[in-house]
């Protein structure tokens, strides 16, 4: 290993280039302890994508809360929870309870879709848990939009409105080189920061 053939990094370097020491945190847990990892800026695209599934669900059970709803554990989670406490005592198999908590998230998206808000907020009681136990946040953190941007989102829907495609598509690319994912929905435009 050196520094030079591109396959060491110190964890400052990491955290200049990243910001999200989460992203290191998923590519060692996806491997077992006892086994090398490898590191590639692919590898941490591919953790970035991972983590991002995990905050989006966060995110939008997180707003069902705000409904005043009841949480409610269903018998898959805890099934689901049984899987990721097996995995960490079979040796700390950290791949296999990582995979238990992208169940848990694939089926509290299931739950929203569905409108099972009970459910869905149990699901998330649940991740927050496990997450801890990895040692990764599944919480995005609060983040203001800049007035310039929000100005670029609303002219952006007034085009889309209006049919002009091309101009709402050249205000979509700009605002995804600073970082803003735009997502469309019946409910009108959501905005998110790309990990």
């Amino acid at each position: 290993m050196a520094k030079s053939l591109g396959n060491f990094i110190t964890i400052r370097d990491f955290l200049a280039k990243h910001k999200d020491l989460d992203l290191l945190k998923l590519l060692f847990l996806r491997s077992h302890y006892r086994h090398p990892v490898d590191y590639t800026e692919g590898k941490i695209d591919e953790m970035a994508k991972m983590k991002e599934r995990i905050a989006i669900f966060s995110r939008e059970a997180g707003k069902v809360k705000g409904a005043g709803r009841k949480m409610r554990k269903t018998k898959d989670v805890k099934k689901i929870k049984e899987k990721f406490t097996k995995a960490m005592e079979d040796d700390f198999n950290t791949p296999e309870a990582l995979a238990a908590v992208f169940e848990l998230v694939n089926l509290g998206n299931i739950y929203l879709l569905k409108k099972n808000t009970g459910p869905a907020l149990g699901v998330k009681d649940t991740l927050l848990t496990l997450a801890s136990i990895l040692g990764i946040s599944p919480e995005e953190p609060e983040l203001e939009l800049e007035e310039r941007d929000g100005k670029l989102i609303r002219e952006r829907n007034k085009a889309r409105r209006e049919g002009d495609f091309e101009k709402a598509d050249k205000i979509r690319k700009e605002l995804l080189k600073k970082g803003i994912i735009l997502e469309d929905a019946q409910a009108g435009t959501k905005w998110r920061r790309k990990l």
